[in-house]
């Protein structure tokens, strides 16, 4: 069961990538996978961000999750282009 709900979460992923859609709830997650139960996505979600699979992004007010290696391009471009001091707003 598990191989087989750790690739069906990644299939959901990579529908959605394909949609330019990289950060998913993990209702949306449960959503598109009726056939399983929603506690055992949570924990197998969670198992999946253990492995490196799957990674945590917060907006800072909400917590998505993402493809680990599309969070790690993530992180390459931000750390590329930081914001600038003072969060980039007019400081007078």
């Amino acid at each position: 069961m598990s191989e087989e709900m750790r690739a069906a979460i990644l299939e959901v992923f990579q529908k959605n990538l394909k949609k330019g859609k990289k950060k998913l709830y993990i209702k949306d997650v449960v959503t598109e996978l009726p056939q399983f139960n929603r506690t055992e996505l949570k924990l197998f979600s969670q198992k999946m961000i253990e492995d490196g699979d799957l990674a945590y992004w917060s907006s800072g007010s909400t917590t998505y999750l993402m493809l680990k290696d599309e969070f790690d391009k993530y992180q390459h471009a931000t750390e590329d282009h930081p914001e600038p001091e003072g969060g980039g707003e007019g400081n007078s």
